[in-house]
């Protein structure tokens, strides 16, 4: 509560029966700190942060194999906020 402010709610919706993951917690924690930080950021006014997590099985999708990713099952992460998003000019 305190890190993301009195104007920011957060909420986590856990997947079920995730896989186990082969991962640092102390990184993967950081690393949705700093993203759920960041989404307070860009809410000066307050809103909505949400973490959710998923098993997803990763078949055939050309989308993710253009990224690199392998055919195979993973657990994602998501940090979703209600801000206004990134201008395209800096992405």
């Amino acid at each position: 509560g305190r890190t993301l402010g009195e104007k920011v709610k957060a909420k986590v919706q856990h997947g079920r029966d995730l896989w186990f993951v082969k991962a640092d917690e102390g990184q993967i924690f950081q690393v949705i700190m700093n993203l759920a930080v960041n989404a307070r950021d860009a809410m000066p006014e307050g809103g909505d942060i949400t973490i959710s997590t998923a098993n997803v099985s990763e078949r055939e999708s050309l989308l993710l194999k253009e990224r690199g990713v392998e055919r195979g099952e993973y657990v994602t992460v998501e940090v979703r906020d209600s801000g206004t998003g990134i201008k395209p000019e800096h992405l």
